[in-house]
């Protein structure tokens, strides 16, 4: 996925909903994808993207698809709230043990 496409703002801000909706406290988030807490709030605060090799685990520990996590589009759009759902709950468990 082309970084340059990504409006990073938004895939912040959908982050930190995702992750309070969760009742995960930046700190927890970050020591379960072994990232420095700095880079989690850069990502939250739209200041960078997340690297590639993390976004796959950082979707399914909010439980979405690295495609609706990653999206340009914005939550009050009505595809996509329907893509935020996660239908692998075995997988997400696998990435948190």
């Amino acid at each position: 996925m082309n970084s340059k496409n990504i409006p990073w703002h938004a895939v912040g801000l959908r982050i930190r909903r995702l992750r309070e909706s969760k009742g995960l406290s930046r700190l927890q988030l970050a020591r379960k994808l072994g990232v420095d807490v700095s880079s989690l709030s850069g990502w939250e605060s739209g200041k960078r993207l997340p690297r590639e090799s993390v976004r796959l685990r950082l979707a399914g520990l909010l439980d979405c698809r690295l495609p609706a996590l990653m999206s340009p589009a914005m939550e009050d759009d009505p595809p996509f709230s329907a893509q935020l759902i996660s239908t692998v709950p075995d997988f997400t468990k696998m990435l948190i043990d």
